[in-house]
Order: structure tokens, then sequence, then C-alpha cells
């Protein structure tokens, strides 16, 4: 906000759960949303039209417990946002979900 001159309004926040069942299967989800300007304005055609700029995604995530401090877990990201242009110029969704297999270890 300080070098952006104007008081911007920020808004994140995300929900998540992860349960273990009968000590080997991992199954979760995650879903967070940011917006880091809600009062932005994008110009087109000369006019300035209010803008979202949000970022939300949508984290299923599937897994295996192997021993007692070991977890090997695959996760997918649905990522909605509108960072992206189509041809002529209007904000679009950037194809940007992403695959994440993750190995976690306690030690």
């Amino acid at each position: 906000p300080v070098t952006a001159g104007v008081d911007i309004r920020q808004l994140a926040f995300y929900v998540a759960f992860l349960r273990t069942i009968r000590d080997v299967l991992v199954v979760g989800a995650r879903y967070d949303y940011y917006d880091p300007n809600a009062d932005f304005f994008d110009a087109r055609g000369g006019k300035l039209i209010p803008t979202k700029r949000t970022i939300q995604t949508i984290s299923p995530v599937i897994g295996a417990q192997l021993g007692a401090r070991t977890r090997l877990l695959f996760q997918y990201d649905f990522v909605s946002d509108h960072l992206a242009r189509d041809t002529v110029g209007v904000p679009t969704d950037l194809r940007n979900n992403r695959w994440t297999l993750r190995l976690q270890v306690e030690l």
C-alpha cells in the first residue's frame, strides 16, 4: 500500500481438512481465496472498469501413511484466476492448474 500511494483493500483466507483413515489412507481438501486489490480498475477502450483480480484454489489430496512418521501425498490444484488476457485483451483464466507429489518425513 505504501508504494501504490493509495489504500489497498486485500482479503485472503483458506479452509482445509485432512483425515487419516485406518492409519493407512490420507484424504483431504483445501480451498483458498486471495484478492490482492478489491478496488482494482482495468483500462479497456479508454474506460476504467472495475475488475476482479482474485485467485481461488481448490486442492483435493489423497495419499498413504507409510509407517508412523512418513506419508506420500498426491495433490491437484484447480486454480481459478483472471491474470491472463484473451486475444481481445479481456482478462481470462490463466492456465496454471498443477499436480504435486509430496513426501513428508517427520524426523
